[in-house]
């Protein structure tokens, strides 16, 4: 269960909220903590409840009261975690930016802005997660993260996974976009479903069916936005390419993934 601190002292404006983060993650165990109206209320919620993330105002009770800047300086100090700045003082941002925000959101906020900013922290806590328990619990036996597929003619090409990104059925064949190569490996398949499926205890853990069409890298993920899941390839240049791949309608791709993401799925 992921905490989420709220700290602001215009109720309408908290309610506000705590009206959208519930509409917004409605399957997600997203426990809302606050919210607090003044610095003193943050801190006694801070040290009692532990939360896992802070939504700050910077004014609290006055526009020369920044106590939303001392509660996040508190909390750098004391218990380190992601913290969002929304605000709407003009310049709030240039306060803010010395306590090391993940983000910053001006008043009035898009409700997409809010719902993607907290997205991306739990897909980061999540890769941070396995990354941390991979080594200890999950071992890779050698030469298990390669796959050789056909191409050119019956020739073999090896498909290393830790630098595959995405795998895109296009027509009778495959494409395999990976990191360090400019062009896709293509190459023939009995479908991609049918492709996934048979070597699903290499992809387990690692790798998500987003349809019929699409397979992505879990650990690849630079964002979720608009119903699109975003990967991101950077060409030795240092220039980047994006992959936008549709979530499928009236389907529960998404919020199995965001299953994943948050830890809630086995």
């Amino acid at each position: 269960m992921t905490k989420l601190l709220l700290v602001e002292d215009d109720p309408f404006f908290a309610d506000l909220l705590l009206a959208d983060l519930r509409d917004l993650f409605p399957h997600r165990e997203l426990q809302l903590i606050g919210p607090a109206e003044t610095y003193q209320e943050a801190i006694s919620l801070i040290q009692s409840e532990n939360p896992d993330i802070a939504l700050l105002d910077i004014n609290l009770g006055s526009k020369h009261d920044s106590s939303g800047i001392r509660i996040a300086e508190f909390l750098n100090r004391t218990h380190p975690i992601p913290i969002i700045f929304i605000s709407g003082m003009p310049q709030g941002f240039d306060q803010a930016k010395y306590t090391l925000p993940v983000a910053y959101l001006r008043k009035p906020y898009r409700k997409q802005d809010l719902a993607d900013q907290l997205e991306l922290l739990w897909v980061r806590r999540s890769m941070e997660s396995r990354l941390k328990a991979e080594p200890e619990t999950k071992p890779k036996p050698p030469g298990r993260n390669t796959l050789f597929v056909t191409v050119n003619r019956g020739e073999l090409a090896p498909l290393h996974l830790d630098r595959l990104l995405l795998l895109e059925a296009d027509g009778k064949v495959i494409k395999a976009h990976c990191q360090d190569s400019p062009y896709p490996i293509v190459f023939t398949s009995p479908g991609l479903k049918n492709f996934f499926e048979e070597h699903l205890a290499l992809f387990k853990g690692q790798f998500f069916q987003v349809s019929r069409k699409h397979v992505i890298s879990i650990s690849q993920i630079h964002r979720i936005k608009d119903n699109h899941v975003i990967l991101q390839k950077t060409a030795p240049s240092g220039q980047n390419t994006e992959f936008r791949i549709p979530f499928p309608v009236n389907s529960d791709s998404k919020k199995e993934l965001m299953e994943i993401l948050s830890g809630t799925q086995v």
